[in-house]
This record gives structure tokens, sequence and C-alpha cells, in this order.
């Protein structure tokens, strides 16, 4: 009696596991998702920020202060080189300058009245403040009534119709930057429109930018603008997006499909009758979107989506279920 007790017993022991163990394997087959290399145009770039400036501007500084008169234009302005800008009142810059003089060490024009007679200096004083450049105002300091500068621009004239961006790339990126490159110009005051420019210039040595509490270190870079247009405000905050590889086709995965052996050696999985095969490949260029796939696998390969996900070469897998 007792033999069949332990008999029916392992019966059902034995009926129990032919049940339940093959679940148990099958619960631990790693469950993947699968894709295929794609075909997909792509280009490298470099995004730079800077402000729109002319290429040409001139400066008008003063050897010696002056009381205008009269002021005839403001920024913004379009001026012709030989015009007008202000006219001096001599008596007044006469008076201040003598107000100076009776207080010159006191003063930052010590230097200019020193060594020579203030009737002297008079005559030197010019009537007149003339447009040396043909161009925009973009700065101006003069005011009536007021004594100017000295040694400082009171009027900068700009060539608007020659503009460039004038930007900072960080220094992870310069190394990809190169003269001629292609750039996109774009940026809020521009609204909608953007505009095609060139790389002229790259500066020899970097430079620090503060923005809030981070510096950041990077190179100045000058960049044309073709074809800008007239009403383009000088000034404007853009983003220059440099092209630094030309659009191009390529064979792409995504980056978690692809994972390296302690060798270098870069591979991936395919998906061959409920297993995962393992598959070295060469890659090419990294992208935002995924890396490029030279060569080891075709089209109608099956790629396992998480490469790292896996540990064994040829272990069975399971699908995921959509």
């Amino acid at each position: 009696m007792k033999k069949y007790i332990r008999l029916t017993i392992l019966t059902g022991i034995l009926i129990m596991a032919a049940i339940w163990i093959p679940n148990w394997i099958v619960a631990g087959i790693p469950v993947v998702e699968v894709t295929k290399v794609k075909e997909q145009s792509y280009s490298e770039t470099v995004k730079a920020t800077g402000e729109i400036r002319p290429i040409h501007q001139k400066d008008y500084i003063l050897d010696y202060p002056v009381v205008p008169s009269q002021v005839n234009v403001s920024v913004g302005d379009w001026v012709e080189v030989g015009q007008v800008l202000a006219l001096v009142d001599t008596e007044q810059t006469v008076s201040a300058m003598a107000s100076i003089q009776k207080n010159i060490g006191n003063t930052d024009f010590s230097a200019l009245l020193a060594g020579s007679s203030f009737d002297e200096k008079i005559s030197d004083f010019p009537e007149q403040i003339i447009a040396n450049a043909t161009g925009t105002i973009t700065s101006l300091s003069l005011q009536e009534g007021m004594l100017s500068s000295m040694g400082n621009a009171v009027v900068t004239i700009a060539d608007s119709s020659q503009l460039q961006v004038k930007a900072f790339v960080n220094e992870d990126d310069v190394s990809q930057v190169q003269i001629g490159q292609q750039v996109k110009i774009s940026g809020k005051s521009l609204g909608k429109q953007s505009y095609s420019g060139t790389v002229q210039k790259i500066y020899p040595a970097t430079t620090t930018k503060t923005e809030g509490l981070s510096t950041q270190t990077g190179v100045q870079v000058e960049i044309s603008i073709d074809n800008a247009p007239e009403d383009i405000t000088l000034g404007s905050h853009v983003t220059a997006t440099i092209t630094t590889q030309p659009e191009r086709t390529g064979m792409m995965l995504p980056y978690e499909s692809v994972n390296q052996l302690d060798d270098g050696t870069e591979y991936v999985f395919c998906y061959q009758d409920g297993r995962a095969v393992m598959r070295p490949v060469k890659t090419g260029q990294e992208t935002k979107n995924g890396i490029e796939i030279l060569s080891g696998v075709s089209k109608e390969d099956w790629i396992i989506r998480s490469a790292s996900s896996l540990q064994t070469n040829n272990c069975y897998v399971k699908l995921k279920e959509e």
C-alpha cells in the first residue's frame, strides 16, 4: 500500500514538473525587439551662436572734446561721406575747456592741454563733424550742449551692404569647423526667414563666454551672409548651423544595436530562427539619429535592437509581442 502511495506522489510530482518546467524555461528566455538597417540621408553640423555685424565700419574719434550746437543725425540714419553730422559750438567749447584748464589736475584732459597754451588749442577745434564714411550710423554719443568724450568714438558708421556673423563655437566642436564650410543662419529677429553663408575666418586663440552662472570656452569665427536684405537688423542674435560634413546617404542602425568586444570588435545580434546570432560589423559615421553600418549585415537581416541586453552568442530569444 505504501509503495502505491509513493508511486502516486512521484507521478504527481513528475506531472507538475512537466507542466511548470517548460514555462519556467520559457520565462527565462530574453524578450527582444528587432529592427532593420535603414537607408538615411544625413549631414553633420555644428551649432554656433553670434550676432550680425558689418564687415566694414569706421569710428569718428575726436582729438579734442567739443560741445555740439546741433546734431543732424541719429542712430539708424544713412549718411554719405562728407555729410555734416554735427555743428560745433566754439564759444561753449572754449568755455568748457577753460573751466577744465582751471582744474587740470583733476581731469582726464591734463595730457591734452599740458605743454602748450590754451589759445593754441582753440585753433585746432573743429567747427563741424563730417562723416568719414558712407553707411548707417550704429552708435552716436554726441549731444547738443554737452561736452563730448575724447579718445573714444563719438560716431560709428557701418557699411550695412556687407554683413557678417561673428559667432562663438564651443571648443569641443572647433576641430570640425573649417574655412569655406556652408552655414545656415537663423534667429528670432529673422522670423521664419533663414540665410546662407560661408565660414570666412577662424580666430587662432580661444576665448570665454559667460551665460548665467556657466562659463564656456571656445573660438570665434566670422561668417559671411549671402544676399542679406537691407532691412536686416545689425546686432541681431542668431544661430549659425555649420555643415561640417555634406549630406550623403548611409545604412543606419540605432546606437543601442551595436556593441563592442574587449578587443574593440564591434558587433550586432541578428535574429535567426529564435536565436540571437552575433555578427561582426564595420561602422562609419556617427550621427544624431544613429550609427552608419558599412559592412556585416544587409537590408534583409533582422537586428536585435538592444545588443547589450544579451550576454552570449547563439542564445534563445523571444520576440516582443506587439
